[in-house]
């Protein structure tokens, strides 16, 4: 693309040169912003779907105690 724009425009003026170097430097300035930005956004969506999950495991889930699995632990079989 820079030498499509600098042929079309005709040649290279330190002025442009400049302006395109500086821009290009804004742009990976941008795209580093948003990629943390979709770091950010994913890492929040995930501690919210986690605790979404335990929140209904807590609604529909009843607790369950150790003493509770021996009592319906079905008897050993003889050998």
């Amino acid at each position: 693309m820079p030498k499509a724009l600098f042929g079309h425009l005709g040649g290279t003026d330190p002025r442009l040169v400049s302006e395109v170097t500086r821009l290009r430097v804004q742009v990976k300035t941008l795209e580093a912003a948003l990629e943390k930005s979709r770091s950010e956004r994913d890492a929040l969506l995930a501690a919210h779907l986690e605790h979404q999950i335990d929140e209904h495991l807590d609604q529909h889930l009843e607790p369950v105690s150790l003493i509770d699995l021996e009592e319906t632990a079905p008897a050993p079989v003889p050998a």
